[in-house]
Formats: C-alpha cells, structure tokens, sequence
C-alpha cells in the first residue's frame, strides 16, 4: 500500500504499517509519561533535600509551588469544554463558566489532573487541545526550566557529599528536565504553525501546509 493512496498510512515496512493516529497516541502518551516523570523525580529530590539542606528545600519547594500555581490558573482559565472539537478556533470563554466550575478546574489544575483530562479529550478528537498544549509550555518553563538548573546548581555545590548513587538519581532528574522542555517547545512550535494555517489561514512558509 502507497502513503501516497493512504494518507492515514506514515509509513510501512512488508506487513507492518505505521498509520499517523498511531504516532498521535503514542506522542500524547510519551507526553504525559514525560510529565509525571518530570513531576516525579523533582518530587523525590525535594523529599532528598529536605533530610539534606533546608536552604535548598526551601527553593526547590517554591520552585514547585510556582509551577502547580502556574497549572492551576491555567486549568482555571483555559481547561477544553467536554464538547471540544478538533480544528477550532480555541475559545476559553472562562467568563461563561460558573464561579464553582472555574474553581473547581482551578482545584483539578493544582492537583495536575487538569492535564490527564485534556489528555482524554486530545485522545477523543484525534488531536492536541489547545490547553494541553499551552499547561504543558507553562509546565515546561515555569518548573522544568528552573528546576533543572536549580538542581545542577545544588550537584556542583554540594556534589562531594553526594552518593554515587544520589548523585545519579539528581543528573537523571536533570536529564529528565531538559528532555522535557525540549519536546515542550518543538510541540508548541508545531502547534502554533499549524493553529496559523488551519484557523487563521496564514502560511508563515510558503507551501508548508503542516508540520
């Protein structure tokens, strides 16, 4: 079969077929998986520094406070409609909620399961929400950004105190950072041009309909 003849086909090797919606689900689970893994290592260094420096504590805690504030008022703000539809003009229309209802997304932002229910919906319609997108940027440059560079400064700092081992687990949290953010700004890259020629009908690159 012919990408050519099968535009819904990426790419096939004899019998084994590579279809774009495969790539979409597996790129919106690599996302979240990047997300909680994230989230997860900064965790463990906050509950590693705790027992080691209460100064770094202390920063590591504000740093994550400011990211899950930064989640929440972008859950309370911009969090899809159930009835969300794929190529449309994004409209957060937050004023025509209820105050309950923009409390309550608020709370689920906070809580970072605002970003596992647009993840639903992005599954729902065979395309990223516009707030999946945005609270995956916000993430990645309000906690990934700052806490990579947080936790490089407190491993030169204080690295010769440091296990073999807990000296692994900060780089791999570091690491895990980085990639993250890298995958954020390719993905709002491509969102954002490709937003420009479905909704707003410019074409930044001639003859570049999509990434």
């Amino acid at each position: 079969m012919d990408t050519e003849t099968s535009p819904k086909i990426c790419c096939h090797c004899g019998c084994c077929r590579i279809t774009y919606n495969f790539l979409f689900v597996l790129s919106l689970f690599g996302s979240l998986c990047l997300h909680i893994f994230d989230v997860g290592s900064d965790i463990y260094v906050l509950t590693d520094l705790y027992t080691k420096s209460y100064e770094f504590f202390i920063a590591c805690l504000t740093i994550m406070g400011l990211s899950f504030i930064g989640s929440s008022i972008a859950s309370g703000l911009f969090l899809s409609d159930k009835d969300v539809e794929k190529d449309k003009k994004f409209n957060p229309a937050c004023s025509d909620k209820s105050s309950s209802t923009n409390i309550l997304n608020i709370l689920l932002g906070l809580f970072q399961i605002g970003i596992f229910i647009e993840a639903y919906r992005s599954f729902k319609i065979g395309q990223k929400t516009h707030p999946f997108v945005w609270s995956r940027l916000v993430e990645g440059l309000v906690e990934s950004c700052p806490q990579s560079l947080f936790q490089l400064f407190v491993v030169l700092q204080s690295g010769d105190s440091f296990s073999v081992l807990d000296t692994i687990r900060y780089y791999s949290s570091i690491a895990i950072s980085i990639f993250s953010i890298s995958i954020v700004m390719v993905a709002f890259e491509f969102y954002r041009y490709n937003y420009e020629v479905i909704i707003n009908n410019v074409e930044h690159v001639e003859g570049i309909k999509k990434l």
